[in-house]
């Protein structure tokens, strides 16, 4: 019967460990089943087998979270994320995606991992996670992935880091009749205050102007407002 042979797929599969797809296919099995802790089971197995097969990572993570294994949800996303890093620093060695495609899914995978730290109140190491995301893979990232991250680092006070991100990540274009030259030798608050306008393209979302709003009032720069 199925259940039976089943059992004998298993064993196969633990008598040559290193074969995702065949763990990929007793996964679907188990949740044919209805036995999703057997096929998350399997889904590590595959991962273990073929760390960089992210659908065997995206899968498990699902699972693990319909499961409310929040915890695991968060380790297995933090485990992809490292896979993911390694395929960066070495993209040339993963045929299947380019720098682009892996920074597509870093950046899906870091949000992932954002909301399940902001879900526990850990707002430092959900700024910390998005932010990496973001720094590592800066094309990658959508004006929702800035905004989220503006959202935390403000969340927390940390306003000279949201205004280095509205810098560095949207194009913000300062005005000032200070000498260049001058300006490069003053602090970063005085230079605030030197400066006589900032301007965003045109195409920046609104929560991101309202961001900058709260950023330059709490920074003292009101004038820029």
């Amino acid at each position: 019967n199925e259940e039976k042979a089943f059992q004998f797929a298993l064993i196969a599969a633990h008598l040559a460990p290193q074969d995702p797809e065949e763990w990929g296919r007793l996964a679907d099995m188990s949740l044919e089943q209805g036995d999703r802790l057997q096929a998350v089971a399997c889904y590590r197995k595959a991962v273990d087998a073929e760390p960089q097969c992210l659908k065997y990572h995206w899968s498990r993570c699902d699972l693990l979270e319909q499961l409310g294994e929040k915890s695991k949800t968060l380790m297995a996303f933090k485990r992809m994320l490292s896979v993911l890093k390694g395929m960066t620093d070495n993209p040339e060695e993963h045929g299947e995606l380019n720098l682009q495609q892996i920074g597509q899914e870093y950046i899906r995978a870091a949000r992932e991992a954002a909301r399940l730290y902001h879900e526990r109140n850990s707002l430092e190491d959900a700024g910390k996670i998005i932010q990496e995301a973001i720094t590592l893979h800066p094309s990658a990232a959508e004006s929702g992935d800035i905004n989220l991250l503006l959202d935390l680092l403000i969340s927390q006070q940390l306003y000279e880091e949201a205004m280095e991100v509205i810098c560095e990540h949207c194009d913000a274009k300062f005005e000032a009749t200070t000498n260049p030259a001058e300006l490069s030798q003053l602090e970063s608050d005085q230079q605030l205050q030197a400066f006589s306008a900032v301007n965003l393209p045109d195409s920046t979302p609104q929560e991101i102007y309202s961001k900058l709003v709260i950023i330059l009032l709490q920074l003292n720069a009101k004038h820029l407002v």
